[in-house]
């Protein structure tokens, strides 16, 4: 009898450790899966010059980059578990993260201060936002420039009912102001140095002395569970392309003419470069940023959550790529 119920144990404990290494991870994936916008330039420089295929070759991982309009669809990419990383501005980013996205802000690919403007109709005679009351001003709803937006607003005591708010795709801002149908829009770049290189608008206000504006890298929960090697050599890719950027302007230059199919005139893509490339890494600066973004959604009431803004964000994987 005794042997009957060793043999049974034994068998149990077969049966569980087999079920155990059927359900484990895998220590790399077979595919990534990287999301950016028009102007991320390092992810930009990276595809082009094929450095995360460089740098995962040896491994057999396969690279997927997916380009986006902006903000939200990126984040409902994430949602359906469509991507591993991606890049997008702090806003939809926390606005996903507030309600139940699985993702987190591992690095920051760009920062500055003029990366965002108020932008007018080249012949327009305005001076000042206050003269834009009961104008109508087109944003893209969910994106950074909505911030930018309300702290125009508190800046003059105004509220929302005071303007005419317009949602509108970023390319769809400057043609509308171009024709006409709007009196003012929020954008950033590249399409503010491009208006205004086209003589379709002009600047009212840059959101320097505003708003720091951040470009934080994402990556799904799963990716940071699974995958945190490989996430801080996919960032250490993103910081190589940032730096390569700096010191070959020309050439970046001419991967973003080749990126864009020519979409901006190579002046407008050459004046941007630094723009492009600047302050990368996830700092103090940085999460300031976040901090302040954070409070304007819950203080307009965009979000409403409990969370703890620090569980969105880790800087290990940003500081195991600068060394």
């Amino acid at each position: 009898m005794n042997k009957i119920i060793l043999y049974c144990l034994l068998a149990i404990i077969v049966v569980v450790s087999s079920c155990k290494n059927t359900t484990r991870t895998t220590s790399k994936p077979t595919t990534i899966r990287i999301g950016y916008q028009l102007g991320h330039v390092p992810c930009i420089i990276a595809k082009q010059n094929k450095l995360f295929e460089e740098e995962f070759k040896k491994d057999n991982i396969k690279i997927e980059i997916i380009k986006f309009d902006y903000g939200p669809p990126e984040v409902e990419a994430f949602n359906a578990q469509n991507l591993d990383v991606g890049t997008m501005g702090d806003q939809p980013a926390i606005v996903g993260w507030s309600h139940g996205v699985d993702f987190k802000i591992v690095g920051n690919s760009n920062g500055g201060n003029t990366k965002m403007a108020l932008l007018i109709p080249f012949s327009s005679k305005v001076q000042s936002f206050r003269e834009l009351k009961n104008k109508k001003i087109a944003i893209a709803i969910g994106s950074n420039n909505q911030h930018f937006l309300n702290i125009l607003l508190k800046k003059e005591g105004f509220t929302l009912s005071d303007i005419k708010l317009i949602n509108l795709k970023f390319g769809d801002c400057i043609s509308s102001l171009s024709q006409g149908l709007i009196d003012a829009t929020i954008v950033s770049e590249p399409y503010i140095t491009l208006s205004v290189y086209k003589k379709e608008a002009r600047i009212l206000t840059y959101s320097g002395g505003y708003k720091y504006v951040t470009l934080p890298i994402l990556s799904s929960g799963n990716f940071v569970k699974n995958y945190p090697d490989i996430l801080a050599r996919i960032l250490k890719v993103y910081r190589k392309a940032a730096e390569w950027g700096k010191e070959h302007p020309k050439e970046t230059t001419d991967i973003l003419l080749k990126e864009e199919n020519n979409l901006l005139p190579r002046e407008v893509d050459s004046s941007l470069i630094n723009k492009y490339t600047a302050n990368f890494g996830l700092g103090e600066r940085e999460i300031k940023a976040f901090e302040e973004t954070f409070k304007f959604l819950k203080e307009t009431n965009l979000i409403s959550t409990n969370k703890n803004l620090k569980m969105f964000y880790d800087s290990k994987f940003d500081r195991v790529a600068a060394q």
